[in-house]
């Protein structure tokens, strides 16, 4: 666990939450000190690759998170796991969304703006994990890449490999309320 008690909460309170023996628990605070990442029963479900189930607190004092992600996991590397694009007040993650039956890519990206309680989703396959978010605006990211070797070694294999530099608008996105985030899945998959 990092930094786990540096905030006061009680993972123990998320009720999907099993302290265990074979699992690592992770905990980051956003650039502003606003918002606690914690990304708890993370283990490697294939080679070098981990996730985690997801609770976000926000703030120092609360022991109860505001968003809550306990059915899918997200994807999670030690200092690479979220960005935070503090104009907009959105996190993104990458997120598991495997289907073997699925018409769409099967490794979105997860927005989240914690304070307004919405989601939302982007197509991508699993080369999500070597890109990240940079804000240039409020509610305007570019992607960028976190890992280009990966990413080049992909080749042509993957059409989002295409979108590097692309530039997103988060008001164009379609936005759920966050007491549907357990949802997400069938959410990408299949609508509301």
């Amino acid at each position: 666990m990092n930094n786990i008690f540096c905030w006061d909460i009680n993972p123990n309170l998320i009720p999907t939450y099993q302290e265990a023996e074979h699992s690592q628990d992770y905990f980051g605070v956003t650039s502003d000190g606003k918002y606690g990442i914690f990304i708890y029963n993370i283990l490697e479900l294939s080679m070098c690759a981990y996730y985690g189930f997801l609770a976000i607190y926000s703030n120092a004092n609360l022991e109860v998170p505001i968003v809550s992600l306990e059915k899918r996991a997200i994807y999670f590397h030690q200092d690479e796991s979220f960005d935070y694009a503090m104009q907009s007040d959105c996190l993104a993650f990458s997120f598991s969304a495997y289907n073997p039956n699925a018409q769409k890519p099967t490794f979105p990206f997860l927005f989240i703006k914690p304070f307004e309680q919405h989601f939302s989703l982007l197509d991508w396959d699993n080369s999500s994990i070597y890109y990240g978010f940079k804000e240039y605006s409020k509610n305007f990211l570019q992607m960028y890449e976190k890992h280009p070797q990966e990413i080049s070694s992909l080749g042509q294999k993957s059409k989002y490999t295409q979108r590097t530099k692309n530039r997103i608008d988060l008001n164009r996105m379609i936005w759920y309320n966050t007491k549907h985030i357990n949802k997400a899945y069938e959410i990408y998959h299949n609508g509301i």
